[in-house]
């Protein structure tokens, strides 16, 4: 397949479906040879054949071309093929010559006695990679009933300035279908103005002629067609009507742009004026109105804006704004003058909308109306409409009593446009209320207002406060990698814990934009040296948001410190680290501390790490979790605990589970453990499972707890000698067994497993749908250990929604890509299982809609296997 984006073209032959043989180790073969082998599954394979062809050209052009058959004749796709390929190929950069020598190839072959179907198509290659030596030859198809479609969107893809004088030769004779093409290509030329044949097209019998001839003399703007068009604006037939009056005020804006404004003006008037299209068209009239005459149009606009039609008075609005000069503003500024508040407001709105700087002054004005609503649309309206002259009374607006204003104020601060504007903010920080002061602070952050880095700092020193801590933020927001020393420093020396805290945010912001962490880490890390109490906490939690191993080691070397702040700041940045790398350390803190808020942080980040890597065993997640149960001190930590053991499906973690089922504050999280547990693990050992769901509901009397164990028990009859309990994976794109994705590779890494059982009315159905998600075309993975006591031949009946491909210990047994629906124990396949554990791994194919599958395990004949174990690992 070809992918084309635009006339200077980059080529991609994407996968398809032939040979793989490499073009390169072959010799030179002839053309039918050649062909054969396209399309290619590699995109360097078509390149060499494709430059083998032209190696030949004009010769190997000639001959593909004597390979094209007229359709149904013969198969030629393959010639075809090749020769779309090359009008593409040619068009690469610096191809000028083979694009040049392709196409005058193409254009001598249109000259000779090949098929009007193959002559289209060979235009159609022209449209791709014709340049001005194509013209000609297609001018001379113009009048061709079969050709002439191909050859006018050739020759306009081509667009060159000759072709217009071979369509406008070609009209006056042409007819039907040829006289429709021709007049749309001249119209979308906008070289129809003048061509008395596309004037009498308007006339025309033909509907089709008729609607062509307007849309391109209106695009063409001749003033020819003007009366005809209003004609055809009040045409009895809806759609007619409707396809004239777009024409005729396409025709406006074209006489209008071309310099017959007049003319323009006076066209759409009359289409505003008209009362055959409805308020649709006037309301369409107008605004081309206000397009085209501009201020002229300022008394049209007032009455649409008053009337009393909802849909007029909008195109009004949209007018108004979109009416262009300054003249404009000037009319609509002098209505603000003697209106009453409310069309004020609508009128500052409507000034807001043009963004015309012209309508500063009276904006600036309005500002101290007595009315508020007036000031609020006055204060909004400056922020499009607004110059610098406009920053004096907004910073007053910042210090002043009304919420509104203030908010509105910060805003058009900030979006004023221009370097002017945000120069004029810096006069007005030193005169400026305090409150007013560290609003200015943080807009001149938002405005990127970097150049004024040197005034900002200078304010970070400042004796209030709150202005220090806005400058501070300003200079976090704008700072660069240069500037974290100065953050660095500006938190050290902080004597306001105000100021300390914007310090640490400004520089914890500036450090997470830096590409480079570790010379933030090194910037951070200097810092620290020799700095205590609160400000070493800061930094400290600075270094936590950096997550690079040098802050790791400072954080690790802090939780020993003597200052319990210090110490706080360390273990929260470390229970709240990016990875598990921190757990022992946590475990440590959690088993030895003496400070309970130290216990609670260290374990509650201790056991979050217990399911941070996806690779960790269920063995080794189990004895982290026995870990920080011995560690836990109150029962909402053995909680927390207990949750995790839940994710565990091995019997190891069952046993664990039933050990907290005598703990009356624990038993309900206990029962609710040990059910889920059970479940999991039912293929292992049934008769087991249910014992253990049997105790968690007998140590618990929570109704919540009795329903999961008896549905538990249900599911477990349901299901037997199903496997009820996966490790799932997915969604991955790509319906097909043959597409390999990561679950099929043995070296893959970090591939997301999780845990998902059976459910519904029939026994061992997964719903990947609704475990994975629903994105249709795409595969999903299914694994489980079955564990064997010796080997032996057995069956796996399986069933899916759609296909299903089947590996036992590494080797495929069984594949079926084919859409269907799913059916219980549709398939049979024989396999034999090795004496102890055996890796079962499915893969689930869907082309759309449901995706289903159900596994089971039996012997040859259809029983129960003795001594089978099934785990999902």
């Amino acid at each position: 397949m070809f992918i084309r984006a635009g006339k200077g073209v980059w080529w991609v032959l994407a996968l398809a479906f032939c040979s793989t043989v490499a073009v390169a180790a072959e010799p030179p073969q002839g053309m039918a040879a050649l062909v054969q082998k396209l399309p290619c599954d590699k995109p360097e394979e078509a390149q060499a054949i494709l430059q083998e062809i032209l190696k030949g050209a004009p010769d190997s052009v000639v001959e593909l071309t004597k390979m094209l058959k007229e359709p149904g004749k013969e198969d030629d796709s393959k010639a075809r093929f090749a020769l779309h390929g090359l009008a593409t190929w040619v068009q690469r950069p610096d191809a000028e010559a083979e694009r040049k020598l392709f196409a005058e190839t193409l254009v001598k072959q249109l000259e000779t006695g090949l098929p009007p179907q193959v002559k289209a198509f060979l235009m159609m290659q022209l449209q791709l990679a014709g340049g001005p030596e194509s013209t000609p030859a297609l001018g001379r198809s113009l009048l061709d009933k079969e050709l002439c479609e191909y050859a006018a969107q050739a020759m306009l893809a081509i667009k060159d300035r000759a072709a217009i004088a071979l369509l406008q030769e070609a009209l006056p004779k042409a007819t039907g279908p040829c006289r429709v093409t021709i007049i749309q290509a001249l119209g979308v030329l906008r070289a129809a103005k003048g061509q008395a044949a596309a004037v009498k097209a308007l006339g025309d019998e033909d509907r089709e002629t008729r609607l062509a001839a307007a849309f391109a003399l209106a695009n063409s703007a001749d003033p020819a067609a003007v009366a005809p068009l209003l004609k055809g604006a009040e045409a009895e037939e809806l759609y007619e009507r409707s396809q004239m009056t777009d024409a005729a005020l396409l025709l406006a804006r074209r006489l209008s742009e071309t310099g017959e404004r007049a003319a323009g003006t006076k066209l759409a008037r009359q289409l505003l004026a008209s009362k055959a299209g409805g308020v649709h068209v006037r309301c369409a009239a107008l605004i081309a109105l206000a397009a085209v005459a501009g201020e002229e149009a300022m008394d049209d606009v007032l009455a649409a804006m008053s009337s009393d039609d909802l849909d007029l008075r909008a195109a009004g609005i949209s007018a108004a704004i979109a009416m262009p000069g300054e003249k404009a503003t000037q009319r609509w500024v002098a209505q603000l003058k003697d209106a009453k508040p409310a069309a004020k407001v609508a009128i500052l709105d409507l000034l807001a909308k043009r963004a015309d700087a012209a309508a500063c002054p009276a904006v600036i004005e309005a500002m101290g109306d007595a009315d508020d609503a007036v000031r609020l649309a006055a204060v909004k309206a400056a922020a499009t409409t607004g110059t610098e002259a406009a920053v004096p009374p907004l910073v007053a607006k910042l210090a002043g009593q009304s919420a509104p204003e203030r908010s509105a104020a910060q805003t058009s601060l900030l979006q004023l446009r221009g370097d002017a504007a945000t120069a004029a903010i810096v006069k007005q920080l030193d005169a400026a209320a305090a409150d007013a002061k560290a609003a200015l602070l943080d807009i001149l952050a938002g405005r990127k207002g970097r150049e004024h880095l040197k005034t900002i700092l200078g304010y970070t020193t400042d004796a209030n406060p709150r202005i220090a801590a806005a400058a501070v933020g300003a200079l976090g927001k704008l700072a660069e990698e240069s500037d974290l020393p100065t953050l660095g420093k500006l938190l050290l020396e902080a004597k306001d814990d105000a100021v300390r805290s914007a310090a640490e945010r400004a520089l914890a912001s500036a450090c997470s934009r830096l590409a480079d962490k570790e010379k933030a880490t090194a910037t951070v890390a200097a810092a620290l040296k020799d700095t205590q109490g609160a400000a070493r906490a800061a930094l400290l939690r600075v270094l936590g948001g950096i997550g690079t191993q040098g802050a790791y080691q400072a954080l690790r070397a802090a939780v020993t410190d003597a200052d319990d702040a210090v110490k706080d700041a360390a273990i929260r940045a470390l229970a709240d680290w990016r990875d598990d790398a921190p757990a022992a350390d946590l475990l440590q803190v959690a088993k030895t501390t003496d400070k309970p808020a130290h216990h609670v942080l260290a374990l509650r980040g201790y056991i979050r790490m217990i399911a941070l890597r996806k690779e960790r065993s269920a063995a080794d997640r189990l004895k982290m979790c026995q870990e920080a149960l011995a560690a836990a001190k109150r029962d909402e930590e053995r909680r927390a605990v207990l949750a995790t053991v839940t994710d565990i499906p091995t019997p190891d973690a069952l046993k664990m589970a039933e050990t907290c089922l005598a703990n009356a504050a624990l038993k309900n999280e206990a029962a609710i453990a040990v059910i889920r547990i059970a479940k999991a693990t039912s293929g292992g050992d049934a008769e087991g499972a249910k014992q253990a769901i049997a105790k968690a509901a007998a140590a618990s009397d929570n109704a919540e707890v009795q329903k999961q164990a008896k549905e538990a028990v249900a599911f477990l009859d349901r299901n037997q000698g199903f496997i009820a309990t996966w490790l799932a994976s997915g969604p991955y794109k790509v319906g097909k067994t043959s597409v390999v994705h990561d679950p099929e590779k043995p070296d893959a890494k970090d591939i997301k497993w999780k845990l998902v059982a059976a459910a519904g009315d029939q026994p061992g159905f997964i719903d990947l749908n609704k475990e994975l998600g629903a994105p249709g075309h795409c595969a999903g993975y299914l694994k489980c250990q079955v564990y064997s006591p010796k080997d032996q031949s057995a069956v796996i009946e399986s069933g899916s929604d759609d296909g299903m491909k089947i590996w036992l210990n590494g080797a495929v047994v069984m594949d079926k890509d084919v859409p269907r629906s799913f059916k219980l124990n549709e398939d049979q396949t024989k396999v034999t299982l090795k004496e102890g554990w055996n890796q079962l791994l499915i893969k689930v194919v869907n082309g759309g809609a449901n995706w289903e599958a159900a596994v089971r395990l039996r012997t040859p004949d259809g029983g129960q296997i003795p001594g089978i174990k099934l785990k999902a690992e």
